[in-house]
């Protein structure tokens, strides 16, 4: 892994109008993205997690430009790519691809295994038919399928074949970052673990960057070098894996970590739900937007917004978004 910046995400935000009434005047705003900030290096992992609704797949889908940011930028190899058109825009998405979490609507249905995997070839003029032939044929066994996939169709395939088949896409035109938006997801368990150990094969081999997006910590802390934590838009937590579940700093992290089931006297421990409901992010708390559903809330928590500030060495950052991040340290809620 590199210590060589790849990708820098500076205060990106995401607003969706909401409109209403007879004129469709804008009434409000949904806050998904508010002001995320995060960095990942070459060849490194990043873990954006959280609950559903907290932002993650749209700050996904922002980085890649299938949203256009409200504010913020993203710098990509050490150039801003918020406003690139055209020619510019379609070499940035040459460099960064994206697996999505539904394979099958991901896939054209109309289109053979095969034409499927020509297409980004095809778009970026890479190759002559009989190159992009040949890449097909090494894509699919890169992946774990043969050459008897190129005549199919994607409904002719397991959900794990045709996440395969997503992924073989993806890195068809040798990207330096694909944005991994809960590849895994909708897969059984069983085949869970094929596709992430798919995903760590392809990394040490070809040495892309992953963002990958998930709910579940156990699949991050598997295949994650560092881990963010997302809440109502905002990041409020960021370290490497290992500092992250060792020594877990904001009550959301605390409560997410203890929510998730692990291994006990041969059985898995019984989930322990976070209590209280996320917040609408048409209309998010004020203060820290954590602080209806942390029972260590204070005052100050209702009027102030917390900042990240780091916690940890200067050369391994801890970064917490949390008034009293000191005292909660190991506490468990």
């Amino acid at each position: 892994m590199s210590s060589e910046t790849l990708l820098e995400v500076k205060q990106l935000k995401k607003h969706f109008p909401v409109h209403s009434g007879l004129l469709l005047r804008q009434t409000g705003s949904v806050y998904a993205v508010d002001g995320v900030s995060f960095d990942l290096a070459k060849g490194e992992t990043l873990g954006l997690v959280g609950e559903s609704g907290c932002g993650k797949s749209t700050a996904a889908r922002t980085v890649v430009r299938i949203y256009e940011p409200t504010a913020g930028d993203i710098c990509f190899n050490g150039q801003s790519v918020t406003g690139l058109k055209g020619s510019a825009l379609l070499e940035f998405r040459r460099n960064v691809t994206m697996v999505f979490q539904d394979p099958f609507s991901s896939l054209n249905p109309r289109m053979t295994i095969a034409k499927i995997l020509e297409t980004p070839l095809r778009v970026h003029k890479l190759g002559t038919a009989k190159e992009r032939r040949q890449k097909v044929r090494e894509l699919l066994n890169r992946v774990g399928l043969g050459d008897w996939a190129q005549a199919r169709y994607p409904h002719e395939f397991s959900g794990g074949q045709r996440q395969r088949i997503a992924i073989a896409r993806a890195i068809s035109l040798r990207p330096q970052l694909v944005v991994a938006d809960e590849p895994v997801s909708a897969l059984d368990v069983s085949v869970q673990a094929q596709i992430l150990n798919l995903f760590k094969d392809l990394q040490d081999d070809l040495g892309m960057a992953y963002l990958f997006i998930a709910h579940d910590l156990a699949l991050v802390k598997h295949i994650s070098h560092r881990i963010a934590v997302m809440y109502l838009g905002k990041v409020v937590e960021m370290a490497g894996r290992d500092a992250l579940f060792d020594n877990p700093r904001h009550p959301y992290t605390q409560a997410l970590i203890k929510a998730n089931p692990t291994p006990g006297h041969g059985q898995r421990k019984k989930r322990q739900a976070l209590g209280g409901d996320v917040p609408s992010p048409l209309s998010p708390p004020s203060g820290c937007h954590f602080h209806p559903r942390c029972p260590h809330a204070q005052p100050q928590c209702q009027q102030e917004l917390p900042q990240l500030r780091n916690l940890g060495a200067e050369l391994r950052p801890h970064l917490v978004s949390c008034h009293f991040a000191e005292k909660l340290s190991g506490a468990t809620v």
